[in-house]
């Protein structure tokens, strides 16, 4: 991935001019077409804290403010017992600087190396340490790195120049690991270092180094410098860089003092700067992408010109960043199990849809997911009805991969963008099936387009307005109906996935039958991204709303045939005998010691219950 990135980095450089730098004993001069010229890199330190040392080259502070790229950054910090290094460097040449520095300030010796990063500018030195020092790596840094040493030591030399002392490098291994989410903490004896892995910045293996009593911060190359320079998203994952950036954030003080990974110490407001930029990014791409922009013109579109003052700025904006958030954002290349993920806008709003194509003769089937879940609860059934049926599965408006809108989450809004969805695809007419929040739609669905609905299957929930309703909105166990707003939200932030357990194992008659794991990691996931908690919340504060619109509906009742499948051991027979308020053909089935659940908890009664009703008289 890194390869044709720098490659287009270089061509880039060649186009900022380098400043001029001094012509020492030694040092002849940049290479205006690498990225920075490895071989005229002289490294300087200075004392940020007590014992704290910012290890940078002697041009970063010229180079950020002309917004040029710079050569690494790193430190070391010094302790009773020794010291711990932050960053090997690129080379012997810079590695041996990195030494020198040291040793100017102590003759302690070296007992640990930390690499922020696999890049190699950060973590190829490591053979030139000293023998008795322990690396402190990610473990997915090592991973890369043995995997990938020979292919990015050849790469690298063609980019940062053949001459620049990488022929004798050999691939290193770490002796700590820190995991996913996991933290060292290395004692140098009255001084604490703290070396964190908060999440995807940059790379899978992003570490901070962070000292809290002296309010130093390393962090590598998710903070590359001052600015004007911006985030470097080459392997994408905008929402990841954000959220792991916001945690950073909060961990340090407004006074911290900030050593970024190609650059002089900053101040927090660097920090403040990039997630700024990249809240930015994604409020502006996300946008192109729910207009239904192409890749091409969403880059055409989002210009940020404010942020121009980076003289690689047509490079890492326009060929990188918004590139590839338009891809995460857009769901390019994302599969749910066999089916791809699309997009398309309709009825004001961009849904995320999977369909399984047919060349059956059977009618186009619509299945609609309920609350907790999205589209990837159908997965099973998609592929058995796959055979005679073209099937499709949106993510409801707000839900999963689908846009979060403000407003339109009442099931009549919510229909009429599943209607559009499947005009545009095509269809004509089709049988439409959904479970919980998705049944309403189903029923608003064929409520407003009865000439184009075939069959409808409701499983387990209500329709609100119609019948004795009221009595189910108002149970007291069912308290989620009314909770929503700003507090809601406030507490349920972070915590998801322990909200989304209420559902799914108290609804269920048996919670070891319920969702499976797998799939509540995928749910809880889907829910807390972007705004998805208040989407949810909204389906829930329109059902007055929806009330009022059914008891519209049902004053003409339906004449398409129904199936309405109830769990034994959660609405029983409460949504077969509305479904016969509101329609004249009506089969009622009760799911034998099912909770709410029942795709999940009887699949083996559910699945074949639906298939033969799809396919009963089909034309």
């Amino acid at each position: 991935m890194l390869r044709p990135l720098l490659a287009g980095l270089a061509a880039a450089c060649c186009l900022a001019a380098h400043p001029a730098t001094a012509a020492e004993p030694g040092r002849t001069g940049e290479d205006p077409k690498l990225v920075w010229t490895a071989s005229q890199v002289v490294l300087v330190s200075r004392e940020v804290a007590p014992g704290v040392h910012a290890v940078y080259p002697d041009d970063a502070e010229a180079k950020n403010r002309a917004g040029t790229p710079v050569a690494t950054s790193g430190g070391f910090v010094i302790g009773e017992n020794g010291v711990l290094v932050v960053e090997s460097m690129l080379n012997r040449r810079l590695a041996s600087q990195m030494l020198a520095l040291v040793r100017k300030k102590t003759a302690k010796p070296i007992l640990y190396v930390v690499n922020t990063s696999y890049h190699g500018d950060h973590s190829y030195g490591n053979q030139f340490m000293p023998a008795g020092a322990k690396v402190i790596q990610h473990a997915a840094t090592q991973q890369y790195v043995q995997s990938h040493f020979k292919d990015d030591v050849a790469f690298m030399s063609q980019h940062f120049g053949t001459n620049q002392g990488l022929s004798e490098l050999k691939p290193q291994r770490a002796d700590i690991l820190v995991p996913d989410g996991g933290a060292v903490e290395v004692d140098l004896g009255a001084r604490r270092v703290q070396v964190l892995h908060l999440g995807f910045a940059q790379t899978v293996g992003d570490l901070f180094v962070w000292m809290p009593a002296e309010k130093v911060l390393f962090t590598g190359n998710p903070i590359i410098a001052r600015p004007p320079a911006l985030p470097w998203l080459l392997d994408g994952r905008l929402e990841e860089s954000l959220a792991t950036l916001t945690r950073l954030r909060k961990l340090v003080p407004d006074d911290a003092i900030v050593v970024p990974g190609h650059g002089a110490p900053v101040d927090v407001k660097t920090m403040d700067f990039n997630i700024s930029y990249l809240a930015r990014l994604r409020q502006e791409v996300g946008a192109a992408v729910d207009r239904g922009l192409s890749k091409e013109a969403a880059v055409q579109a989002v210009t940020m010109k404010e942020y121009e003052g980076y003289k690689i700025f047509p490079w890492v904006h326009a060929q990188i960043n918004v590139p590839k958030t338009y891809d995460e954002l857009a769901h390019t290349g994302v599969s749910d199990g066999p089916y791809p993920v699309r997009n398309a806008v309709v009825n004001g709003v961009r849904l995320a849809y999977r369909i399984a194509e047919s060349s059956g003769s059977g009618q186009a089937v619509v299945l609609l997911h309920g609350y907790a879940q999205t589209g990837h609860m159908w997965l099973p059934l998609m592929s058995q009805l796959a055979a005679n049926h073209t099937v499709i599965v949106p993510d409801l408006r707000g839900f999963g991969w689908s846009q979060r809108t403000p407003g339109g989450y009442d099931k009549k809004t919510m229909a009429a963008d599943v209607h559009a969805l499947v005009r545009q695809l095509g269809v004509k007419r089709a049988i439409v099936v959904g479970h919980d929040i998705g049944l309403m739609v189903a029923y608003a669905y064929a409520a407003q387009f009865a000439d184009e609905v075939d069959k409808v299957v409701l499983m387990d929930a209500f329709l609100p307005g119609v019948g004795d309703w009221m009595k189910v909105w108002l149970l007291r166990d069912l308290w989620h109906f009314h909770f929503h707003g700003e507090v809601p939200l406030a507490l349920v932030k972070g915590r998801e996935r322990t909200y989304f357990e209420h559902f799914w194992n108290d609804f269920a008659a048996d919670r070891t039958r319920s969702i499976p794991e797998a799939d509540r990691q995928f749910y809880a996931a889907a829910y807390a991204r972007d705004e998805g908690m208040r989407a949810g919340f909204e389906v829930f504060r329109n059902f007055e709303l929806d009330a009022k619109d059914f008891a519209q509906f049902a004053g003409r009742k339906l004449p398409m045939p129904f199936l309405v499948l109830g769990g034994e051991k959660a609405s029983g027979t409460v949504l077969i005998e509305q479904a016969r308020l509101v329609a004249t053909n009506v089969t009622g089935t009760i799911v034998p010691g099912a909770g709410h659940w029942i795709m999940e908890e009887a699949p083996q009664f559910v699945m074949p219950a639906i298939v033969n009703f799809v396919n009963e008289g089909a034309r």
